[in-house]
């Protein structure tokens, strides 16, 4: 008998179609030829907590701490009525098995959840692998030949790498960290919470109260002249005295622009040069993602699905290239020939980079680890909405590869008048080179530079005006901690997904690390949450751990790293934190 174990009651529904209902159970589908398909509908097993490691004998890493690196993981089920009866429907079907299918989605969390199962329920059969793409790719009826699935199966191993590698930080910072508050507060308990992204959602939102503060302390107010020269008029910034904010109200605008408008004064600094800016390199998952973010409006994990689907359909493709490198060009050529059927504005762009590409000098093109390219397969028809501008951007990226560098003319000039500085800069196209291939350019162009001018030259005030820097400062939302994490990693997967997000951050609601303010929806750091980072060390707090983290699960996937340096280094880190956490910590209110 054969036990499939399917995502959710749909994806087996499918899959016992394929094999022919006989017979449907809760939770069990008994299909033609004894094979029988269930599913789990979310994870049915967890690691158990430290406690019921130390009760089967395993021993502390750090005596008197309960800090614990099982060298046998034990796992517990996950309560729940419906995840009871799912539980024993797959346990009835596994007792009379002797081989198991894994058919869950593709991907680390995929094949350890249906792993877990057969490893709780202490299945000794044979196990195998079955994906759903690889179901609805083959032609029915019947499904396609199953592949074995060992624990070395490098999406399996990095699953439980990632599973085991979380609960050895989660557990071991918690009870490090309460135990340095309780150093200093002995009613505290002994733990408290805090994984592997904890820290670095709370720094992002202490950061950002910390921002808040110092606008609210020192409001700005930007006061710009217009200053009149004998060769032209030019727009110039006060700058005020000492480089702080000393003009923060309308009674200092006014006594400015009596001391200044309509007086005289003289350069005191001019300087003018050309510089060349080669493009951009291809982007990254990251820097697509942050691009969608400012130009789309786009919610991180909305662009990585975006890259996802661009992928499956064969339009783009990740990672550094083969060995012959001019295939690329002709790569993104195609492609946005192909795409210019039903987008005529990438004509003009294809003709312009053809007629700039530069075709001697491959061995300057920045390959990446990580970039994207165009396939040069053309799309079958019109592409949607992100997909289309996120694919666009990703070729013109590469075709930006073979223009020529962006010249343009930087100038700089400052005035004294009655005392008070005034800077004016400005940056002029000369050559507009590879930003002619993107709508606005990549790069700010003033439509008039400065006019040319020595020092002593003298000039007059004419207009004054003044604006805020910006309206009222905002507290963190969700979306900002999202694009913090981001910005400072690079790694898209740490701005994860909207459920993962909404749960932690309202797990650290409860936890009093974090307050919400209805009203705005805007996240604010307590005195809970502050002291929590101020006992942690900071290699904790930076998301560049987390993406380390994360470049270790690429490399187990990828074959070139091994599970056991993932679970090495978490240990370290919780043996790092144990000893170095500060004595006293920061008290708890």
């Amino acid at each position: 008998m054969r036990t499939y174990i399917a995502d959710n009651a749909a994806a087996a529904a499918a899959i016992g179609r394929r094999l022919g209902i006989r017979e449907e159970r809760d939770g069990l589908l008994l299909c033609e030829g004894g094979e029988a398909v269930g599913w789990c509908a979310g994870p049915l097993f967890r690691i158990a907590p430290p406690e019921r490691f130390l009760e089967a004998g395993e021993p502390e890493a750090v005596p008197g701490t309960g800090i614990v690196f099982p060298h046998h993981w034990i796992l517990e089920p996950v309560e729940g009525r419906g995840r009871n009866i799912l539980r024993e429907a797959l346990r009835w079907a596994l007792e009379r098995s002797d081989e198991a299918v894994v058919a869950t989605s593709s991907g680390r969390e995929g094949a350890r959840k249906g792993w877990e199962i057969l490893e709780a329920f202490g299945f000794r059969g044979r196990r195998l692998r079955l994906l759903p793409e690889e179901i609805e790719a083959s032609p029915g009826p019947g499904l396609p030949a199953a592949r074995p699935l060992t624990e070395s199966d490098p999406e399996l191993a990095a699953g439980l790498a990632r599973a085991r590698s979380d609960w050895i930080l989660g557990s071991g910072l918690s009870r490090a960290a309460g135990l340095a508050a309780r150093s200093s507060d002995p009613v505290f308990p002994g733990r408290i919470a805090a994984g592997r992204l904890t820290a670095p959602v709370l720094q992002a939102v202490a950061g950002r109260d910390e921002d808040v503060a110092r606008q609210r302390e020192h409001p700005r107010i930007i006061v710009t002249v217009a200053i009149r020269h004998a060769r032209g008029e030019w727009t110039a910034e006060l700058l005020p005295p000492g480089g702080g904010f000393s003009i923060g109200s309308v009674n200092d605008i006014e006594l400015l622009c009596r001391r200044v408008e309509l007086h005289t004064g003289e350069v005191t600094e001019w300087f003018s040069c050309e510089r060349e800016t080669p493009p951009p390199p291809p982007a990254t998952a990251a820097e697509a993602a942050l691009w969608s973010e400012k130009k789309l409006r786009l919610m991180p994990q909305e662009s990585l699905r975006a890259l996802s689907s661009l992928e499956k359909k064969g339009l783009i493709t990740r990672g550094s290239p083969p060995g012959n490198r001019a295939p690329r060009w002709e790569a993104a050529q195609a492609a946005l020939s192909a795409a210019s059927g039903f987008e005529p504005r990438l004509r003009p762009l294809l003709a312009l980079a053809a007629f700039s590409r530069r075709r001697a000098d491959f061995a300057s093109f920045p390959w990446c680890e990580g970039g994207l390219f165009p396939t040069g397969f053309a799309p079958e028809e019109p592409l949607p909405e992100p997909e289309k501008s996120l694919f666009f951007f990703i070729s013109r990226l590469v075709l930006a590869q073979f223009c020529t560098d962006c010249r343009y003319r930087e100038s700089r000039a400052r005035a004294v008048i009655r005392g008070f500085a005034f800077e004016g800069r400005t940056r002029t196209l000369v050559r507009a080179g590879w930003t002619s291939l993107f709508d606005q350019g990549r790069l700010r162009s003033d439509d008039r530079g400065l006019p040319p001018m020595e020092r002593g030259d003298r000039v007059t005030a004419r207009r004054l005006s003044a604006r805020f820097t910006r309206g009222r400062p905002f507290y963190s939302s969700a979306a900002s901690v999202a694009r913090t994490l981001l910005e400072t990693s690079g790694e898209p997967r740490l701005a994860f997904c909207e459920a993962n997000r909404a749960a932690l951050l309202l797990e650290l609601l409860r936890e009093k690390k974090l307050v919400l303010r209805l009203a705005s929806g805007r996240y604010r750091a307590t005195d809970r949450g502050r002291a929590l980072l101020a006992a942690l060390p900071e290699e904790f707090r930076e998301p560049r751990f987390c993406a380390r983290f994360e470049a270790t699960l690429h490399g187990i996937e990828s074959g070139r790293q091994s599970e056991t340096e993932l679970e090495q280094e978490a240990k370290e880190m919780v043996l790092l934190a144990a000893g170095q956490l500060p004595r006293p910590a920061p008290a708890l209110s």
